[in-house]
């Protein structure tokens, strides 16, 4: 798993003691000490560039500990948010990618998430309704998406979380 985020140029946050940020540096470094079994506490993960895409995302499903995963600039799409449909993370920034509205069905699979931003992607009104299920969403960022101040306010008033609209 390390490896899969390492070679994608990524990075992940993980409990040690002190909290530090590893970086594909420092995945690899930590590879060579006495926790080899880090990625079990990893918390954050973040992918960026267009090297990430459906075919070689990493199934993160086996991070125990993941609470936040920020996808940018990627090519992921929904056969991406089904693997994660199966986390218990609480936030996932999307800015880029071929996201549509169907694919947030799987986001709405993830009952812990609290906190959801979409940006440049091509999602509306009829694709945020998905989230609705959402029981503990807090806020929902839309930023560059097709989604009217009227789904706005439809996704507010179903899941009591703030939207903003950006």
């Amino acid at each position: 798993m390390v490896n899969a985020i390492r070679a994608l140029g990524g990075g992940a946050l993980y409990d040690h003691e002190a909290t530090d940020m590893v970086t594909p540096d420092g995945i690899a470094n930590a590879e060579e000490h006495w926790w080899t079994d880090l990625f079990h506490s990893i918390r954050i993960v973040s992918l960026e560039g267009d090297v990430v895409t459906d075919d070689n995302f990493p199934d993160l499903g086996q991070l125990d500990e993941l609470v936040s995963v920020g996808l940018i600039g990627t090519r992921i799409s929904g056969r991406t948010l089904r693997l994660l449909s199966t986390t218990r993370i609480e936030t996932i920034e999307i800015k880029g990618g071929s996201v549509v509205d169907d694919d947030l069905v799987w986001l709405a699979r993830i009952p812990s998430l609290t906190h959801i931003y979409l940006s440049r992607v091509a999602v509306t009104d009829a694709g945020v309704r998905h989230l609705c299920t959402l029981r503990r969403l807090k806020a929902v960022g839309l930023q560059n998406t097709r989604v009217t101040p009227a789904g706005a306010a439809r996704l507010e008033a179903c899941t009591g979380a703030k939207v903003f609209l950006e």
